[in-house]
């Protein structure tokens, strides 16, 4: 009953913050769930007060965190309770904090909200790391099957953040995190923020739905310069009839970021390379599928050798169509014809048209 009231809560600080990001009016203020105090959120209307109610969040923690590794006796009840508490705080300030550094107009709001994530993350690490309440929910005797699974989530994220491993291994593991962060907020921003526009002729855009392209500003040569909003590309991808134009789009759209973030993958995986080196083990796959289904990284990897097969035959299949329909389109033969990967969503379409009346 907790998470489905904390949920309902997050739910509703998210389409507040959809509503303010887009000038839709204020937000209705969200009330923590009963038994949590009385935070109530309000969406921010500039970066100073993303920081205020971050430090709000972070001093709220900060004294949680006191209680609980000052409390003696405390009963399974009250701690699950307590730390409960802790995460219906997070969520009450990050989840719309989240929403608005990928939504907001305003650069110096969305950079206080991941500069409020980098924060918060640090204190995470430190918690996770908090010898004295990881020995608590240990020794804490469950009530019932909730509280026991929510022990084993609780412990489970102490260990992961390394409460067990030496001094200077937590240290790391810190410094990892916290690098981690900050890499993919680079990694994320890069794509949000990516301004490239295409240049398309009227000609170009046959096909195209004119509500895409109408309105679209125009360079000094009349043609319409279009960005790479979801919504854009795909339109263009699975109607523009002109092969050229859906290349082209289709390659500045998985291009976005460039080759900075080439390099920012690469700083990604080489960090968490490390961290589950310090975790003793072989590879960052196997440190997250432990918990898994999956298990390792091996038995994903002998889960996909057995289905291969099937999903290579299905892929040839649907190939095989697609290849029919394209020599169709062009009038030439079908040996000849090859499907490139911008004329996936164009031919996907038009089959979805001619056999099933979809549009």
């Amino acid at each position: 009953m907790r998470r489905l009231i904390r949920w309902a809560a997050l739910l509703l600080a998210w389409s507040g913050a959809f509503a303010s990001a887009w000038g839709a009016g204020p937000s209705p203020a969200v009330a923590q769930p009963e038994g949590a105090g009385a935070f109530v959120f309000a969406m921010p209307s500039s970066a100073q007060v993303v920081a205020a109610q971050c430090a709000a969040m972070l001093a709220d923690l900060a004294r949680a965190e006191n209680r609980l590794a000052s409390q003696e006796q405390l009963s399974a009840g009250p701690l699950f309770e307590q730390l409960d508490a802790i995460t219906r705080r997070e969520e009450d300030t990050l989840g719309p904090l989240g929403v608005l550094a990928a939504v907001s107009p305003r650069k110096s709001i969305r950079d206080a909200s991941d500069e409020c994530e980098r924060d918060h993350e640090v204190w995470s690490a430190r918690f996770f790391q908090n010898a004295a309440i990881y020995a608590r929910v240990q020794q804490a005797v469950p009530d019932d099957e909730i509280d026991r699974r929510f022990q084993r989530e609780a412990l489970d994220a102490f260990e992961d953040a390394g409460v067990a491993l030496s001094a200077d291994r937590q240290r790391r593991v810190r410094e990892l995190r916290e690098q981690l962060t900050q890499l993919t907020q680079t990694f994320e921003r890069r794509l949000r923020e990516d301004r490239t526009e295409l240049v398309f002729s009227k000609a170009e855009l046959a096909g195209v739905p004119s509500g895409v392209w109408r309105r679209a500003p125009r360079d000094a040569r009349g043609r319409y310069r279009l960005g790479l909003a979801q919504p854009t590309v795909f339109a263009v991808l699975e109607n523009a009839t002109l092969a050229a134009s859906r290349e082209r789009m289709w390659r500045a759209f998985l291009s976005q970021g460039g080759e900075p973030n080439i390099d920012t993958l690469f700083a990604l995986a080489t960090a968490r390379h490390e961290l589950a080196d310090n975790f003793g083990f072989a590879s960052y796959a196997d440190f997250v599928l432990r918990r898994r289904m999956a298990h390792s990284e091996s038995e994903v990897q002998a889960f996909l050798s057995a289905v291969k097969d099937a999903v290579r035959d299905r892929e040839l299949a649907d190939l095989a169509q697609l290849r029919a329909e394209k020599a169709r389109d062009l009038q030439q033969p079908v040996e000849t014809t090859v499907v490139e990967r911008w004329d996936v969503a164009f031919y996907s379409e038009r089959l979805r048209r001619s056999r099933h009346a979809v549009d």
